[in-house]
Parts: C-alpha cells; structure tokens; sequence
C-alpha cells in the first residue's frame, strides 16, 4: 500500500505531493508480480496514527510505502525533495529507503520510476523490459501540462463535487491545449466529463460525447496504457 503522502513543502503546493504519490502507485499498479491496495482504502491511513503493523493486518498489505515530499516553484516547474521508506509490514522494519531530488517536470518521471522499480526489487519482483521501457516514458515535456494535470489528479481522486470535476475538466482541457499529445491528461479528461454526468451535473448527449472524444483521444496515443483501460 502507498500510504497518502507527508507534504513538506507549503500548504498551496500540497497538490504537487498528491500527484507525484498517485503517479507512483499508478506506476507500482502497471508492474507484474505486485498487487496495490486501492487509494480509497490507503487515504483511510492519511495523518494516523496506527503502527505500520495494524495498518498492515486492517488491508492485508505486506509493504508500506511512506513517501515525504516537499517542493517549491521555479521557472521550469517544481523543485523536489522526496524521501521513499519501504516497511515490512509485520515486523515494521525498514527495508528500503532512498532520497531524490528533481529540479525540473522532466526530472519527476524518472524519480517516479526509480522508486517504483526500488520497491519492485525489495518485493523481489522482475521488472521486464517492456516495463522498464514504460516506466521511462515521459507522458509530458511541457512543465504547466503537467502542473495542471497534477493539481485535477487531486480533485478527481478525492472528490465527488461537480463543482471539483467541472475544475478538473477545465485543467485537464488545459493540460491538452498546451500538449495535445499529453494521453494521460486526454484520460483524466475523460474521466472529468464522466464524473460530470454521472453525478447529475450534466446529464447531457453532449457531455457523453465529450467523454467519448477525450477517451479517443488518449486511445489513440496510449492504447495500451493503464489510464486509457481505466
């Protein structure tokens, strides 16, 4: 389980934190041979206070992963400082443990697939090559495509307000302004519209449509990517 993530950077760029914690369970969730708790049950372990060994007996999880991430802005995007911890559930040992640091966008796709393959090793699970070629992808070169897509990730994954997806939708339309190539954000678009009419904010053909086409979009540019099928 990918416990929900310690910010320590200021209170405005929490989101940066929830982004980069979601990417990496999204990348830990494409590995073979590892099988991740869902966020709805980890966010119920944000700020407790429980031993790593309850929380482990509660989900039926073998690992924790507990990351520490502070950022701050800069011209190029956000300035990173994350901590990785691995924990053996059971006995609440450290297994693993590594400090990144990312000085631009393009630098947090590579700390994103570093921890995921270091908790891959420590859970004695083989990366194959088609995986490591597809956690080396960099979805995005365009630091405020990705700035906006990491702050609809927080309201999509945490929400259930239409008012939440509506904002969503417009960063999202944003994030594939600037990168019409950007298949994650044309997903979560996607998603955006759905949520849209499936919480009675707008249940038009037209919004249906919407979802449709953004679904397409990213279809096309991702078939077979995990935010596509999802």
């Amino acid at each position: 389980v990918v416990l929900p993530p310690r910010n320590l950077g200021p209170p405005d760029q929490a989101y940066v934190a929830e982004g980069i914690a979601e990417e990496v369970n999204n990348r830990l969730v494409g590995l073979s041979g590892i099988e991740v708790i869902g966020r709805t049950s980890a966010e119920r372990y944000r700020e407790t206070t429980l031993t790593p060994q309850r929380i482990g007996s509660e989900l039926s999880a073998d690992y924790i992963l507990a990351l520490r991430i502070g950022s701050e802005g800069g011209s190029s995007g956000h300035r990173l400082r994350v901590s990785a911890e691995l924990l053996r559930a059971q006995t609440e040992a450290a297994v693993w443990s590594e400090s990144y640091q990312a000085d631009s966008t393009a630098d947090y796709f590579r700390v994103q697939s570093e921890i995921a393959q270091g908790v891959a090793r420590q859970m004695g699970a083989t990366v194959a090559a088609a995986e490591q070629t597809r956690l080396a992808v960099r979805p995005t070169t365009n630091a405020a495509a990705y700035d906006a897509f990491l702050r609809a990730q927080v309201l999509l994954s945490r929400s259930i307000k239409v008012s939440d997806f509506r904002d969503a939708e417009n960063l999202l339309q944003h994030a594939v302004d600037l990168d019409p190539k950007f298949a994650e954000a044309w997903a979560g678009l996607s998603r955006a519209h759905t949520e849209q009419y499936w919480f009675w904010g707008d249940r038009s053909e037209r919004r249906l449509a919407l979802a449709r086409e953004a679904a397409d979009r990213a279809a096309a540019l991702a078939p077979d990517a995990p935010a596509t099928h999802f």
